[in-house]
C-alpha cells in the first residue's frame, strides 16, 4: 500500500524515502494508542476495550494477543529497568508492570490527597524520574462501558486543574510542574540531550517547548509548532528521533519538524494516527496506532531506544 509522503523541506529526504510504503498490520480495534517497542514485539493500548495488545511479526505471519487487561490504558513506556509504565484512565493512575510476571502496582494516583484526573501520556528521564500529563479527557468514559459522556466529567473530577507532573526517581515525591501557557496537556517528549521537553497543548492545538531546570521543574513555554489544516486528526502523540527532529500526530497524519522548528514534511497514512513509536532491532520502523488499526513505515533514521535513555511519549 503506497503512502503519501509530502516533502516540504529537502532535509526530509534524509529521514524517509520518496517511495516508502506503509504496511497495514492489523485492524478491528476500537481506538489504538500508546505504542512501545519491547524485545521482539510492540505493545499498544486499545483504550475502550480496556486492554494492552501485543503485536509480534513471526515468519508464519503476525501474531496478536492480549498482554494484559487494564483499566483503560493510554500512554505506555518503559523505565530504565525495562518495566512497563502505563497511564490508566480507569484507575486514574500511573502503574508499573513487570513484563515477565505481569504483576502490577500503582506508582501514583493522587496529588495533594486528591485523585488524579486520568494520566494520558508518560515519559521516563534517564535519571529515573517520570513525567506525565493529567488532562480530564479520561473522565468522559462511562464506567464498565465503551461509551463516553462529557457531561459526567465535572461530577468525577477532584482536581481543579489539568496538570503535568514529575514523580521523583525513588517514587516518593510528586511535583506539579510549572507549565506556563499550557491549556490542556497531552503528549510530551524530551529532546535527545534531555535539556528541554516538548509538550502538546490540546487547548491551543500547538506544541510548546519548556526548559528543564536542575530540580526537574520547567520554565519557558513558547510555542514551537502549530500543525493545522482541514484534514481529520489532532495533535496528540509526539516523539523525537535520534537527531532531534520532532514528530507529531496532527491533521491528516504525522508532521515532522527540524530542531529549528521548520516543517520538513508530512506522512499521511489511511487513518489519522493518535500515536506512534519506533521499533524493530534497528529502531528504524515507525509503528502508528491509528484509530482502529496498526500501521508501519520504514524510516532512514532511528528513533531513540525506549528504556535505554527514554526520549519519547508512549
Amino acid at each position: 500500500m503506497a503512502i503519501e509522503v509530502e516533502f516540504i523541506d529537502k532535509r526530509f529526504r534524509e529521514l524517509v524515502s520518496g517511495d516508502a510504503t506503509i504496511h497495514h498490520l492489523a485492524t478491528g480495534f476500537l481506538f489504538t494508542e500508546g505504542p512501545v517497542w519491547i524485545g521482539d514485539s510492540l505493545l499498544f493500548s486499545d483504550i475502550p476495550n480496556r486492554r494492552i495488545v501485543r503485536y509480534q511479526s513471526m515468519d508464519e505471519g503476525p501474531v496478536l494477543s492480549t498482554f494484559r487487561h487494564e483499566s483503560r490504558p493510554n500512554g505506555l513506556t518503559l523505565d530504565r529497568q525495562g518495566h512497563l509504565i502505563a497511564c490508566e484512565y480507569g484507575d486514574r493512575a500511573i502503574s508499573l508492570t513487570n513484563i515477565f510476571t505481569k504483576k502490577k502496582r500503582i506508582l501514583v494516583d493522587r496529588y495533594d490527597g486528591k485523585k488524579l484526573n486520568g494520566p494520558n501520556d508518560v515519559i521516563v528521564k534517564s535519571d529515573g524520574s517520570i513525567y506525565f500529563t493529567d488532562p480530564i479527557a479520561g473522565l468522559r468514559f462511562v464506567d464498565d462501558s465503551t461509551a463516553v459522556d462529557p457531561s459526567i466529567i465535572e461530577t468525577k473530577r477532584e482536581l481543579d486543574f489539568e496538570g503535568v507532573f514529575r514523580l521523583s526517581p525513588d517514587g516518593t515525591t510528586l511535583m506539579r510542574l510549572n507549565t506556563a501557557g499550557l491549556g490542556r496537556p497531552n503528549g510530551l517528549a524530551f529532546s535527545p540531550d534531555e535539556s528541554v521537553i516538548y509538550m502538546v497543548d490540546n487547548g491551543g492545538a500547538n506544541i510548546r517547548l519548556y526548559t528543564i531546570l536542575p530540580d526537574g521543574d520547567l520554565s519557558g513555554g513558547e510555542v514551537f509548532a502549530q500543525p493545522q489544516d482541514a484534514s481529520p486528526g489532532a495533535v496528540d502523540g509526539i516523539k523525537v528521533d535520534a537527531y532531534g527532529n520532532l514528530y507529531t500526530t496532527g491533521p491528516g497524519g504525522l508532521w515532522i519538524y527540524a530542531p529549528d522548528g521548520i516543517l520538513l514534511g508530512r506522512i499521511r497514512p489511511p487513518e489519522p494516527p493518535a500515536n506512534f513509536a519506533w521499533g524493530d532491532p534497528d529502531w528504524k520502523s515507525l509503528y502508528m496506532t491509528a484509530r482502529t488499526s496498526l500501521y508501519k513505515i520504514r524510516m532512514n533514521v532511528p528513533g531513540i531506544a525506549v528504556g535505554q535513555g527514554n526520549h519519547g511519549d508512549n
